[in-house]
């Protein structure tokens, strides 16, 4: 992801299940940090992780479903906000929920631009 500034592995589990990780994320030139945990993980298949950080706990899954002509990748996302944001989301929730769909939008294009690379 474009926004993710830096990662570093805290613990390398075999299999990568339990592995832990801190992400630094940066947006309009504000950074924060996220602890992250990969929860499930099956090569060529499947990896789903949480993120916790001070305004949400993230979990993400992605999903391959392939073939020799194509591959279909799905994202399920289930953000859980906190502190003032948790308050603000009756009134913000359509704006931020709009962007959250644009940001992984642009993701994915950018992911299909390398894939298709030759």
């Amino acid at each position: 992801m474009k926004s993710v500034r830096s990662t570093q592995i805290l613990n390398d589990v075999p299999g990568r299940v339990g592995t832990t990780f801190i992400e630094v994320v940066e947006e309009n030139g504000k950074s924060t940090e996220l602890q992250g945990t990969i929860t499930a993980f099956k090569q060529n298949e499947l990896i789903s992780f949480k993120l916790t950080g001070v305004y949400n706990d993230t979990e993400v899954i992605y999903r391959f479903n392939g073939s020799t002509k194509k591959t279909v990748l799905t994202i399920d996302a289930f953000i859980r906000f906190k502190s003032f944001t948790k308050v603000v989301m009756p009134f913000m929730g359509p704006i931020f929920k709009k962007k959250i769909r644009a940001h992984f939008q642009s993701e994915l294009e950018m992911l299909k631009k390398l894939c298709e690379q030759d």
